[in-house]
């Protein structure tokens, strides 16, 4: 790190002044009201001056809501405002929230390694038993329906407290109650919580010699994961070809996605990040690829954001790969973590990223795939058949404002149906997945001897 001089410690040097200022006219909102941050400003117009408004308005409401609210929500909440009022990307993060970013981060959380999805009549549907977990060892299988959590029935509950309820402190017992099919009556099983480790990657054979990886999310090990998944399959068999699924991944960890792109890159940029200085941060391949020439295709979506557009945007641009599929999100901004010292953090957007070609991901809309198509046959929609319909009946305020209310839960619970499952083995969803065919189609045709 360069040590401040000239003229930017003269710059620090204005920040600490400036941050005393405004320290002073919060105090004196707070204590005085208003008139001291005025004549605090009438020097002239510092670019901070506006905070003379936001101590009369935290004065006013300290001294005159009618009922006394708490400090500290109103100083989260005014934080609050400020990050979204950056951009999309930038939030502030209470110590709880905090600490479930980092568990997602991370991978690991404590409770019993399972993966629910609700159910119309109620409970959560297993879907998912995470290997090595708590849940595997005491007996849980996936389709079990769990209808009862320490002999309560949750068949009545959203999704998210009964998640709540199974999720608790490390080394604590919770009882499920399950209902298996082909069991007659319900099974109870005495889970010990754990912590668990959420993998990000998935590895299969798609046909012989021609491997399927799907990187779920760029957690702290995917590359690490990703690089043991391709020595697993390599012990099995040769690897003719590599389908590489980023698809519905929302990205994570540049760090990680800088790592996956050297899994394949022999050499040259991976991605360059600018901040607002005159300064750009490159990262390079380097000679520690595992699959220099192994043919490579790529499997993006609408839901494929951030570091997975960095994998197959960079991918792409030194035509290592092929990209299957639909437009990605086109998140191209990087985010930085700032903790503070009560446990909550704020995440701010320092910097965009640039792929090889010098294209920005944000600007550009997204990546676009050499292959496009969508993931199933396209039928007529019936949400817009039913809206068409819907929109020439005489209908009042009320009923307008229902109904607005129900096309919105149809359309995100469409949006959700318009994305690919990853329940399954690869052969189970191939018949039903046109990226899949495709993708599967170029490998073989690249990858025969």
């Amino acid at each position: 790190m360069n040590h401040p001089t000239g003229q930017g410690a003269r710059g620090r040097l204005r920040t600490v002044v400036a941050f005393g200022v405004t320290l002073a006219v919060l105090m004196a909102g707070l204590t005085g009201g208003t008139s001291l941050a005025l004549e605090a400003y009438a020097a002239g117009g510092h670019a901070y001056a506006g905070l003379d408004t936001f101590a009369r308005a935290l004065g006013a409401i300290e001294n005159h809501f009618v009922g006394p609210p708490p400090p500290e929500k109103l100083i989260r909440s005014a934080i609050e405002g400020m990050a979204d009022s950056l951009d999309a990307h930038s939030e502030y993060f209470d110590p709880t929230e905090y600490q479930k970013l980092l568990d997602d981060t991370e991978g690991r959380y404590s409770g019993v390694g399972i993966e629910v999805r609700p159910q119309e009549d109620g409970g959560l549907l297993v879907v998912e038993v995470v290997s090595g977990g708590p849940a595997k060892a005491a007996g849980l299988l996936a389709g079990d329906r769990i209808v009862g959590v320490d002999g309560t029935s949750v068949l009545d509950l959203p999704k998210g407290e009964v998640v709540h309820r199974i999720r608790g402190p490390r080394g604590e017992a919770v009882q499920l109650e399950v209902l298996r099919v082909g069991v007659e009556g319900s099974l109870t099983f005495s889970v010990v919580r754990d912590s668990v480790h959420a993998p990000s990657v998935f590895h299969e054979w798609a046909a012989e010699g021609i491997a399927y990886i799907r990187i779920q999310q760029f957690r702290r090990r995917a590359a690490t994961e990703l690089k043991e998944a391709l020595a697993a399959l390599r012990e099995e068999a040769p690897t003719r070809a590599i389908l590489l699924d980023l698809r519905s991944n929302p990205g994570g960890l540049l760090s990680e996605a800088v790592a996956a792109v050297d899994v394949f890159l022999t050499r040259g940029q991976i991605v360059e990040i600018r901040d607002r200085g005159p300064d750009k941060e490159r990262h390079e391949a380097t000679a520690e690829t595992l699959c220099p020439d192994t043919p490579l295709f790529v499997l993006v979506n609408g839901a494929s954001a951030s570091a997975a557009e960095i994998v197959a945007g960079s991918l792409q641009d030194h035509e290592r790969a092929v990209v299957v599929g639909q437009r990605t999100y086109g998140k191209g901004s990087v985010q930085s973590v700032f903790e503070f010292e009560d446990d909550s953090a704020l995440k701010l957007t320092i910097a965009w990223y640039h792929l090889p070609s010098g294209k920005s991901v944000e600007e550009s809309g997204g990546i676009e795939p050499d292959e496009t198509l969508p993931w199933q046959e396209q039928v007529e929609d019936p949400l817009e058949q039913l809206t068409a319909r819907l929109e020439n009946l005489p209908l009042d305020s009320s009923d307008q404002k229902v109904l607005s209310h129900v096309m919105d839960r149809l359309r995100a619970a469409e949006s959700s149906h318009n994305r690919p499952p990853f329940r399954g083995t690869f052969e189970d969803r191939l018949p039903q997945d046109l990226q899949l065919q495709k993708a599967l189609e170029l490998a073989q045709a690249a990858g025969k001897p």
